[in-house]
């Protein structure tokens, strides 16, 4: 038996470390050293230490754990402490693997990762594609309003051409916009009267509109009801326009006085709103004579917008 040099256990004789504590074991070719310990409380250096006699005899409960231990070897210890090592290192394993740090797992976590990935950049790439399709939708939606408002301006326009355009047998012409909605246009074969809608008084009209013989320009009437001006339509015809000065006729007493609010209408549509009928009569004497030559402004403007719009057919 080999008896522990640091705990005092017996231990068999080919045990290298004690059962016990641990600590090597001499070799048999080694006698063990027989260590005395000693109390190292003791505070008199010169004191003799009392040497340790071992115990004769050992209680049973000692006696049958000696027993038991007296037959493990240290080869039996260091089998024992590399199973612990391997059951450690098995739970740490199993510890990492459930926590994602083996490869596989981790592997199958980061396939997990990248699948709620791919799963929210699809749902993002569809929310974008949805909301590109929703403002794809509105620019088309916008784009047929914006067609249609075009469409109705353009019918709309197509109507006020068609309400406002006067068409005779052998010419035609836009009214004027100063008239729009103003007056009325009475066709007859190639002859145009043009009444005020408010005083609409065929003996009293805005102007008429004919087609006369001959291709030479001329000048004919007065000056209370004269030629404003005409447009040739062929080789021996062309179209005159005719209009009375209405303020020219209130003074010279021409015509059959009605009401100055007629007469001021009429003179108004005649020039374009330029001219006022009251203004230009008292500038005019009873031969004709205007002193500011209002009466001759209807001239030029019944020129510049109605005689200029008329084309042949």
């Amino acid at each position: 038996m080999k008896n522990c040099t640091n705990c005092g256990t017996s231990n068999t004789e080919d045990s290298k470390f004690c059962f016990s504590c641990g600590t090597p074991l001499p070799s048999q070719s080694q006698p063990a050293e027989t260590t005395i310990p000693v109390d190292l409380a003791v505070s008199d250096p010169t004191a003799i230490p009392t040497p340790l006699i071992p115990p004769t005899s050992l209680p049973s409960t000692q006696k049958g754990i000696d027993n038991a231990t007296n037959g493990i070897s240290g080869k039996h210890v260091v089998a024992i402490a590399a199973g612990l090592l391997v059951v450690a290192t098995a739970i740490g394993a199993g510890v990492s693997y459930a926590t994602g740090m083996w490869g596989g797992h981790g592997e199958q976590s980061a396939s997990t990762q990248r699948e709620h990935h791919a799963s929210a950049q699809k749902s993002g790439s569809a929310s974008t594609h949805t909301k590109q399709q929703d403002n794809s939708n509105k620019a088309k939606n916008d784009g047929n309003a914006k067609d249609e408002s075009k469409n109705t301006k353009k019918q709309q326009a197509s109507e006020d051409i068609a309400q406002y355009h006067v068409t005779a047998q052998s010419y035609e012409f836009d009214l004027p916009k100063y008239w729009r909605d103003r007056v009325i246009a009475q066709v007859d074969g190639d002859t145009v009267t043009i009444l005020s809608k408010t005083y609409p008084d065929t003996e009293n009209p805005v102007c008429t509109i004919s087609v006369e013989s001959g291709t030479l320009t001329y000048s004919g009437g007065d000056v209370a009801t004269s030629i404003m001006g005409y447009v040739p339509i062929s080789s021996d015809h062309h179209v005159e326009v005719w209009a009375h000065r209405y303020p020219a006729l209130a003074a010279m007493g021409g015509i059959e006085l009605k009401s100055d609010e007629e007469y001021t209408d009429l003179t108004d549509l005649q020039s374009g709103g330029t001219v006022d009928f009251i203004t230009a009569r008292n500038n005019t004497d009873a031969g004709g004579e205007s002193s500011d030559g209002a009466i001759f402004i209807i001239d030029d403007w019944m020129k510049n917008n109605l005689i200029s719009a008329i084309t042949v057919r």
